[in-house]
Order: C-alpha cells, then sequence, then structure tokens
C-alpha cells in the first residue's frame, strides 16, 4: 500500500466518520429541543393555571416563545392551542402566516385565509407558478452542468459558470418551492376549521 493510496483511504474513513458524528449530534439535539420545548411548555401552561391574572407582558411571551414565532398574539395561539393536534396546528399556523389570518369574535374564534388568498383557485394557481418557479429556476442553476446543449449554443461552459448560476438560481428555486410549501400547509388547518363541529 502506498503513501498515497493510505491517506486517501484515511481520509475517506475521517470523512464518514465526520458524517456520522454530525448526524448523530443532530439527532441528539433535536431530542434534547423536543425535551426542552415539552418542559418549557409544560411550566408556561401550569404558570397560566396557576396565576389566572398573568401580565399581559408574560402571557404574550410566553405564548410567543411556545409558538417559536414573535409576529403571533396571545390570541391566536390560545385559540390554537385548544384545536386538535394542537402542536401541528401551531407549526402550520407558523408556516403559512402569510396567507392566514386569525379572527376572534364574540361567537368564537377562527383561522382563515386573508381575503387574496381565499379563492381555491388563486391558491392552486400560485402553488402551480411558484413548481413552475422551482423547476425552472433549479434547471438553470444545473444547466452548466449539462455541456452538450449549451456547446450547441456555443457556449463553453466552465466552473465559475456554474458557481455563477447556481448561486443565483438554486436560491430562488428554494425560495419558490418554500413558498408552495407555506400554502400546502395553510390548507389543512383552514380545511380542519370548516370541519371542526
Amino acid at each position: 500500500m502506498t503513501l498515497e493510496t493510505f491517506l486517501k483511504l484515511f481520509s475517506l474513513i475521517a470523512g464518514a466518520f465526520a458524517l456520522w458524528k454530525i448526524v448523530v449530534e443532530v439527532g441528539a439535539g433535536r431530542r434534547s429541543r423536543f425535551r426542552d420545548e415539552y418542559k418549557f411548555a409544560r411550566e408556561f401552561l401550569d404558570d397560566i393555571r396557576k396565576t389566572p391574572q398573568m401580565h399581559p407582558f408574560l402571557l404574550q411571551k410566553g405564548y410567543q416563545a411556545l409558538a417559536g414565532d414573535n409576529r403571533l398574539s396571545a390570541q391566536t395561539v390560545e385559540y390554537l392551542l385548544t384545536l386538535p393536534e394542537s402542536a401541528r396546528a401551531l407549526r402550520f399556523y407558523v408556516m403559512g402566516l402569510p396567507y392566514l389570518q386569525h379572527t376572534a369574535t364574540a361567537v368564537g374564534s377562527q383561522v382563515s385565509f386573508k381575503r387574496k388568498y381565499a379563492s381555491h383557485g388563486v391558491r392552486v394557481t400560485r402553488k402551480v407558478a411558484y413548481l413552475a418557479a422551482y423547476g425552472l429556476f433549479y434547471a438553470l442553476g444545473a444547466a452548466p452542468l449539462f455541456s452538450f446543449p449549451l456547446s450547441l449554443l456555443g457556449i463553453t461552459p466552465s466552473p465559475s459558470l456554474f458557481f455563477t448560476t447556481a448561486l443565483f438560481c438554486w436560491p430562488m428555486a428554494a425560495l419558490s418551492l418554500w413558498s408552495g410549501i407555506r400554502i400546502t400547509a395553510a390548507e389543512p388547518l383552514v380545511g380542519a376549521q370548516l370541519a371542526r363541529p
């Protein structure tokens, strides 16, 4: 075994070990985060039960910490916690926040789409447009990798062309995909509202 082969083998093993360690630490971090969220939720909800006249600032901050987003009001989070699968409802509401609104009336509360997105057709059109934008930007970012079509156009692909297109196009693709996912996350939450007695 030559020194070069040994170094390559050592690099491969070291890289695999580093990847394994990262995966294990991320998994442990996620479990730890869930335990911390549970502990905070239990303590906060217990505080609410024990202190009915809690200061509005503490109540607001506690609910925002529970939701993981400071854009939500205490009323909204409090309502979402009354829904079945409240953790999922909170997550979907935060994801779909640009498209959703919470309406509190004397009769009750409800989460619905903002007027602009209330039509099913508008939401489907937006999801299709976001998916098309995702496909287009992803393909444009990867286009320099496929040198044959570019050579037909007289363009010689280079690594800098690939990095430039990837640097611009792939974040745009990710943003397009994320926007579509946000609408898709908001729909089951509103659908559950309509199905609720």
